[in-house]
This record gives structure tokens, sequence and C-alpha cells, in this order.
């Protein structure tokens, strides 16, 4: 499952980077990425409650199934069914 950030919808308010500091990091802007070879570990609880954590939604999750999954439709539920 691949995850990608918004980039001109985050805020910077870390909330990822302290959820999942193995996969998202801040750039010398503040502005949220995926940890460089990170962007196909979206199947990460961690990923999950990152996407939980966002103020901005910034965050999307995608498998190959289903596509894209926008972070409402994992928000959902904690499980992303």
């Amino acid at each position: 499952m691949r995850i990608t950030v918004d980039r001109e919808r985050c805020m910077s308010a870390g909330q990822c980077v302290m959820t999942a500091p193995d996969i998202f990091t801040e750039d010398e802007d503040g502005l949220s990425m995926v940890e460089p070879g990170r962007e196909d570990d979206g199947a990460d609880p961690l990923v999950r409650e990152a996407v939980f954590a966002c103020p901005v939604q910034a965050i999307s999750v995608a498998d190959d199934e289903r596509g894209v999954r926008e972070p409402h439709d994992i928000r959902g539920t904690r499980d992303g069914r």
C-alpha cells in the first residue's frame, strides 16, 4: 500500500512524524513527507494512526485493488475497512 502526503494541504503540525517517526519526516520547511524507501509501507498500523492524527487529512494510502483511499475512507474505522 502506497503512502502519499499532500504537501499543498500539509500545515506542518507534525502529528504524522510523532506517530510514525520511522515512516514520516519533515523537510527543511517543516512539511511532512514519507521517508525515502518507506512509500510502500501503508499497511503498517502506525500509518493508519498517522492518518487519524493528521488535522488536515493530508495523508493518503493507495492499494493495488481499490486505488487511492482518501483519508476520510481510512478514518471511517480504525481497521481501515
